[in-house]
């Protein structure tokens, strides 16, 4: 190999390398008179951040809420004390548009039950609204997820125990300014527990809830409900495998074509949890359903979801291993239901490692969260990032100042590629505490782009080529006017093996005009000829399409 040859492949080792960095940016922590839990968090169009869960006021818990900028700059916090002074707790924040805030959970109320209580903050911290709900058993109603639509319409959803019903499946519409639309209350024919584990909302305003009912042989079934905006179910799909006494929805996901996808649960004949995903078409019809049974034959509960515009599927959460020992376990389905890949993380003392939360950004990256247990430090958040095709980018792991319980609840994403995770981290003498970290990162697998205009498509031979294991691509879009660019509505840039199978997405998204350039690192692939393929569509056809071949000789 010449010389000039191997100091380009070490520039661009070292540029891959830069890419995959993360760096812990700040971490802030807060303390209230006693035991305080952080829940879930959201950023607002102007990159603040936002966490929510409740705080010990030496008495009972309360809502509480605090806001931080993208520096990590406390900017303020509030509290909620419910009507009757008891125990309040919020579950779950969104923001709007306007970087209004809203925040839902439980309340406890005047005649001793525990009510949804859904609140409005402006952007100032001012409380615009307050929305209680007390359900018809008048017990205890909690609201553990909110989603606010195009037009600030506000859906909160959760458990409300019913008359003679027990817990039913509850869902609640509010207008901008808190004014209850509608109350779905779902029962189902086992007429006891129904639980919502998950709420999701497509463009058009139809709402999907993931959870478990009980049956008429009191077993927990797999329960898909959709909602149109009026509150009316459109349909309900239960599965119910017959050699399973429970099967529960844990969480949801849409691709771009209005399919939902939903992971969770399922006994087996050994009486063994599998992973469980289901694929359905928008009228709820099965697509595909898979059950994944981990290697150690154990209990496997799979807890969050995350889909790619073109129905690629992710889903993480733990899996038995050995005796005391649960690793993180998240596998990837493509659109047809084929799995990927398996990708265990087990956090190097054989104890429990449990992943709750996976987000994907722009570029098909995956983020997990959740937390990983060892002997010195009890259990610290962990927080993992793999690429589209299941190779680790980065891990990294946060151990409160107490050295002990630091379990992250919930991970979001800013327009900025930051990663921030929220969760309980016992302090110093002061128990659980609020705790919020921002990671930054370099973006791996965008596609660099120079202002330079072109007047045409181009593919370019990737350079080297021959390679080993490391090669860059570079190709052109022509300026808005040109070549019809402006009806551009996706560039892909996609990696085969000689046999046409698809083993990698580099870009999948609109991309500006000019020359752009991606690095691919095969240094997972074996020797031998592989293909790259540009395509870029318009709204009804395809404006450019080309193909070339590359040898990776090891």
């Amino acid at each position: 190999m010449n010389k000039i040859l191997k100091i380009l492949i070490i520039v661009l080792f070292s540029v891959s390398y830069l890419k995959a960095q993360s760096t812990e940016e700040w971490v802030n922590r807060y303390d209230g008179a006693g035991t305080d839990h952080s829940y879930s968090l959201a950023t607002d169009n102007s990159g603040n951040i936002y966490t929510c869960g409740s705080v010990n006021n030496g008495n009972n818990s309360d809502y509480f809420v605090i806001k931080y900028s993208v520096t990590g700059k406390f900017i303020r916090s509030v509290y909620y004390n419910g009507t009757a002074n008891g125990d309040d707790c919020a579950y779950a924040i969104a923001a709007d548009k306007y970087n209004n805030i809203y925040v839902t959970g439980m309340s406890e109320g005047i005649t001793g039950g525990l009510d949804f209580v859904t609140i409005k903050y402006n952007a100032n911290g001012i409380q615009q609204w307050e929305a209680r709900y007390n359900g018809t058993g008048n017990s205890t109603d909690a609201a553990y997820f909110i989603k606010i639509d195009e037009n600030c319409n506000i859906y909160v959803a959760g458990q409300s125990y019913g008359t003679g019903s027990n817990f039913d499946c509850l869902i609640i519409k509010y207008n901008l300014s808190g004014v209850e639309q509608w109350v779905n209350r779902y029962n189902g024919t086992g007429n006891t527990s129904d639980v919502i584990n998950d709420l999701i909302i497509d463009d058009n305003g139809n709402l999907y809830t993931a959870g478990a009912t009980t049956n008429s042989s009191y077993n927990f079934d797999f329960l898909v409900l959709k909602l149109n905006n009026n509150g009316i179910i459109q349909w309900t799909n239960i599965y119910d495998d017959s050699s399973s006494n429970s099967d529960a929805a844990n969480s949801l996901a849409l691709d771009q074509w209005g399919n939902i996808y939903a992971a969770g649960s399922s006994t087996n004949t050994s009486f063994n949890a599998d992973y469980l995903t289901v694929k359905y078409n928008p009228s709820g019809n099965v697509i595909w359903q898979n059950r994944f049974n981990g290697t150690g034959s154990g209990n496997d509960f799979a807890y969050s979801i995350a889909v790619s515009r073109n129905g690629d599927a992710y889903i993480t959460g733990t899996s038995y291993c050995s005796e005391n020992n649960f690793n993180y376990l998240t596998i990837k389905y493509n659109t047809d239901g084929l799995l990927s890949w398996i990708k265990n993380y087990d956090g190097n003392n054989n104890l429990l490692d449990e992943a709750n939360h996976i987000v994907l950004d722009n570029d098909e990256n995956v983020y997990i969260t959740g937390f990983s247990t060892n002997f010195s430090s009890g259990s610290d958040f962990t927080t993992i990032k793999y690429n589209s095709s299941g190779m680790q980018q980065w891990i990294k792991t946060y151990d409160g100042t107490g050295n002990s319980s630091d379990q992250a609840t919930s991970l979001t994403l800013d327009n900025s590629g930051n990663v921030y995770v929220t969760g309980s981290s016992t302090g110093i003498g002061t128990g659980l505490d609020f705790a919020t970290v921002k990671y930054s990162q370099t973006m791996v697998g965008n596609a660099n782009s120079n202002t330079r205009i072109t007047n045409n498509f181009n593919l370019q031979q990737n350079y080297p080529n021959p390679f080993n294991p490391g090669t860059l691509i570079k190709f052109d879009i022509p300026a808005p006017g040109l070549n019809n660019s402006e009806n551009i509505i996706n560039t892909r840039l996609i990696i085969y093996d000689i046999l046409g199978n698809q083993l990698e997405k580099l870009v999948d998204k609109p991309l500006t005009a000019g020359s752009h350039e991606i690095f691919w690192n095969a240094s997972q692939y074996a020797s031998g000829i592989y293909f790259y393929r540009l395509s870029v569509t318009g709204k009804s056809t395809i404006l450019f399409e080309d193909t070339k071949k590359m040898i990776l000789s090891k």
